[in-house]
């Protein structure tokens, strides 16, 4: 085992003590990129989490009364929360969300990401 490897395994094995997970939080109206399976490159909002998978939806496909379970390996995480989509989560039935508002939510997120993308150009 080379040094940079006994390195790696002891940061692990030292977050492992310290309870710290290997992977990023995830919230409820998060964007993420599925990076395995036939749905890759798809973007989806989180819907919830239960142990290591995920609940998502993206208004299209998948609504809220048929979310895609998604390993949460299977994802990669934006730095992005559509608030408009976890403040209809906190009300009393998630299920009276429309796809219309998932999709608008997650267009929203996705041209403002694009806005940024084309000021970082210049």
């Amino acid at each position: 085992m080379t040094e940079n490897d006994q390195s790696k395994r002891f940061n692990f094995e030292a977050r492992k003590q310290r309870g710290e997970s290997s992977q990023a939080s995830l919230f409820p109206g998060q964007l993420v990129r599925s990076i395995a399976g036939r749905d890759k490159g798809q973007m989806y909002l989180v819907l919830k989490q239960e142990g290591t998978c995920l609940w998502v939806v993206d208004g299209a496909k998948r609504g809220v009364s048929s979310p895609k379970k998604k390993n949460r390996r299977h994802v990669q995480h934006c730095n992005k929360v559509a608030a408009d989509f976890v403040a209809k989560l906190s009300g009393e039935n998630i299920l009276t969300i429309k796809d219309e508002d998932i999709r608008g939510d997650l267009n929203k997120l996705l041209t403002d990401s694009k806005e940024i993308d084309k000021e970082g150009e210049i």
